[in-house]
């Protein structure tokens, strides 16, 4: 089940909100250029055949972002970021990423990750999934791959 199917309040948000919602909840403790590279993958994939052709179908694919996950730490956050984003009230790091979001889907903001369409936490081991990839660049604490 995709996130808004759990979720029926995010159904009204935009796509620019649901990408900006998934970088909060992907990358808020990131510089700003960290939350630049997540937000260069999601549009990477939007253009990719691989994936869903648009924002929303990307960020709430099941098992793609963790912060959708159930059960996910970060969910939490996010859930009340979406609600908040229902009335406007924004804080700070959420501002931040609906200004990327919108970038990123207006084309403002160049690929900083050279056509990366995944990437992981540093703190974690290199999963299974990246060993076929070819590792692109390393912006803040994640590491980022596109497909050979």
């Amino acid at each position: 089940m995709t996130a808004d199917v759990l979720w029926p309040f995010l159904a009204p948000l935009s796509d620019r909100t649901i990408l900006a919602l998934t970088l909060y909840g992907e990358a808020r403790g990131e510089p700003i250029e960290g939350q630049i590279a997540v937000a260069c993958v999601i549009r990477n994939r939007v253009t990719d055949t691989r994936w869903p052709d648009d924002y929303r179908g990307v960020c709430l694919q099941p098992k793609q972002f963790s912060c959708w996950n159930d059960g996910d730490p970060t969910q939490a956050a996010v859930i009340r970021a979406a609600q908040q984003a229902m009335t406007s009230q924004f804080d700070p790091g959420m501002l931040q990423c609906v200004w990327i979001a919108q970038g990123i889907m207006d084309g403002f903001a160049g690929d900083v990750t050279r056509g990366s369409t995944n990437y992981h936490a540093d703190s974690i081991p290199t999963p299974s999934w990246a060993a076929p990839m070819i590792l692109t660049v390393k912006k803040g604490h994640h590491v980022f791959y596109r497909a050979t």
